[in-house]
C-alpha cells in the first residue's frame, strides 16, 4: 500500500495551471497571491505548488465571507 499513499499524495500537489483553472483565475493574477502569500502555496526550486486539501480548505473560507 506504501506506493498507493505516494500516488495519492502526488494527486494532492497541484501546479499552478490547474489551479489557475480550478479558481478561474490568471496565472499571472495567481502568481501575485503566491509571492502576497494569500494563498496557500510553496516553492520547489523556482515553482510555485499548492496541496489540494490546503486549497479546498482556503476555498471553504473564501466561501464563508459575506459581502
Amino acid at each position: 500500500a506504501m506506493s498507493e499513499d505516494i500516488q495519492d499524495n502526488l494527486s494532492d500537489i497541484m501546479t499552478p495551471p490547474e489551479v489557475a483553472k480550478l479558481l478561474r483565475i490568471s496565472e499571472r493574477k495567481l502568481n501575485e497571491m503566491c509571492k502576497a502569500k494569500t494563498i496557500p502555496s510553496y516553492k520547489i526550486g523556482y515553482l510555485w505548488r499548492f496541496n489540494r486539501k490546503d486549497l479546498d480548505e482556503f476555498i471553504e473560507q473564501r466561501k464563508t465571507v459575506s459581502y
